[in-house]
This record gives structure tokens, C-alpha cells and sequence, in this order.
């Protein structure tokens, strides 16, 4: 059981990323959490305000991608913190990906 698991995605140069959705496929169950690095601020809403997600709710069988929370729009060259827990008590892969699309954005 692996808790609190860090991992990094770093947003391309050249563009600003918006971020709709986020969708995962795994081997067992977990849960996750998402964070702005550079400023801590949450991107993810979960249970009981944990910010935490239950892959249950993105994965299986007719199941839905989750919406970001606040400002889906990422900067160029900004990384996103996720965390992960395990929940499984297994070994567990996990494919985590954000759905999105790349826009230029006028800077000041």
C-alpha cells in the first residue's frame, strides 16, 4: 500500500494547457489528489473536501472523466503535483492522463 505517492507533470513551452478533464486506467484501486506545484493550490475536489479522488469514479464500466476544480488553465513550463495512494493492497499500475487542449494566450 503505497500512500501519498509524488509524481510531476510538467506543462509543455510555447503554450498554456486547458485542462478539462482527467482520466486513469489501473491495475486496482487508488485514489489521487492534484496541486499547482508552484503555489500548492488544489486542482482537484474529492471526499469530504480532502481533495482526494477515488479512481472508482473515473474508471470501469460507463465511468466519467473528472472535471478540474477553479482555473483549468495551466502556463507554459508550470508543473502539476499529483499525489497518489494506493488502495489495492497489490501491485498497482497506474496510466494517469489529463485531457485537454493547447491555446496561446496573450501575456500581459
Amino acid at each position: 500500500n503505497s500512500i501519498n505517492q509524488e509524481f510531476f507533470l510538467t506543462m509543455p513551452s510555447g503554450s498554456h494547457f486547458f485542462a478539462e478533464s482527467i482520466m486513469a486506467e489501473s491495475t486496482g484501486i487508488f485514489e489521487f489528489a492534484m496541486f499547482d506545484a508552484q503555489s500548492g493550490r488544489s486542482l482537484t475536489y474529492g471526499n469530504s473536501g480532502t481533495g482526494f479522488i477515488d479512481s472508482r469514479m473515473l474508471t470501469g464500466p460507463g465511468g466519467l472523466p473528472s472535471k478540474t476544480f477553479g482555473s483549468p488553465i495551466l502556463q507554459p513550463r508550470r508543473a502539476i503535483r499529483v499525489l497518489f495512494n494506493d488502495l489495492s493492497g497489490a501491485a498497482n499500475t497506474i496510466y494517469f492522463t489529463l485531457l485537454g487542449r493547447r491555446m496561446r494566450m496573450p501575456v500581459g
